[in-house]
């Protein structure tokens, strides 16, 4: 009975050790996984905070990839067509803004562009253009203020001129170069060179919502585009309805935006070259770049949109 009893008190104590043991295998096991959670969590942290584009961006994204290739192919192809029937419309000669068959038209084609601006740039409140300038050396305060300049385009809202704001989101997305090479007393006109956008707008598209106020950029020319233009006082009658022709009292020449940055400094700077009208070659102010930028959702910030297709 004694080596029986011993036998037994010899298991029991060897059971508690190997559940000693077992513990002390989860407890370590446990505190490493949490370990590299944390260490993970770290990582992530610091690559998100270091790089505030991605996760703004991962917005513009989600909003733009709903969609596949294929479908975002078929509404830009609806889209084209729709531009193209558009222009044959405009090569007639009709009033198109007040012709019932020109309205029914290009409301299919805004509502089109609508749909490729929020398939292709994201669905946001606001698109911006940032546009970088070099400032050259006749320009009378180059010695205290350098080559560099930059201005900020607001999109005007797409329920109003989607044809408009998407032509030169197009123009900023594919932009080669351009100038500034006319300064004027109502304007400040700049040359526009894109690998997409060759041609002007289908239409002169203009809402009374967004007229010709300082401050405000729309394209120059009848029909109007790409080349664009910078309103440096209000000019809502010579270039709204009824300006500069006496054919069509509803045509205007088309808006696509207002300038959020850069209007009390960096415009009046390009007015202050010291020639009037089409500037010499050597008065003339580059646009070295432009960037499409889109908000990310904190505190209004904006930031280069990323392509998601």
């Amino acid at each position: 009975k004694k080596k029986g009893g011993k036998i037994r008190g010899e298991q029991a104590k060897s059971r508690r050790n190997i559940l000693v043991i077992v513990l002390l295998c989860v407890a370590v096991g446990c505190f490493f996984l949490t370990q590299q959670d944390e260490a993970a969590g770290s990582v992530a942290g610091a690559a998100l905070s270091a790089n505030g584009a991605v996760r703004g961006n991962a917005v513009a994204k989600s909003n733009a990839a709903t969609i596949s290739s294929a479908e975002f192919e078929e509404l830009e192809q609806k889209m084209n067509a729709l531009d193209a029937e558009v222009r044959e419309i405009k090569k007639t000669g009709v009033i198109m803004e007040s012709d019932e068959h020109s309205l029914e038209v290009t409301k299919k084609l805004q509502d089109a562009t609508r749909k490729v601006i929020v398939a292709k740039y994201g669905q946001h409140p606001a698109y911006r253009i940032k546009v970088s300038l070099e400032f050259p050396p006749t320009i009378p305060d180059f010695a205290e203020k350098g080559k560099d300049g930059e201005i900020v385009i607001e999109m005007a809202p797409i329920d109003l001129i989607p044809v408009s704001v998407y032509t030169f989101l197009e123009v900023a997305r594919t932009w080669v170069g351009g100038e500034f090479h006319r300064n004027a007393g109502h304007v400040l006109q700049a040359t526009t060179r894109s690998s997409a956008i060759k041609q002007h707008l289908p239409f002169q598209e203009y809402s009374k919502k967004f007229p010709h106020r300082k401050g405000t950029v729309g394209y120059c020319g009848r029909p109007s585009g790409p080349c664009w233009y910078v309103s440096i006082k209000d000019n809502s009658v010579n270039h709204g309805p009824g300006s500069q022709q006496h054919k069509n009292p509803y045509e205007a020449d088309a808006n696509f935006g207002r300038i959020v940055q850069g209007m009390d400094d960096v415009v009046p700077r390009i007015h202050s070259t010291k020639q009037l009208g089409w500037l010499d070659k050597d008065k003339r102010i580059k646009i070295a770049k432009m960037v499409v930028m889109v908000p990310t959702g904190r505190g209004g910030a904006f930031e280069p949109w990323v392509p998601s297709m």
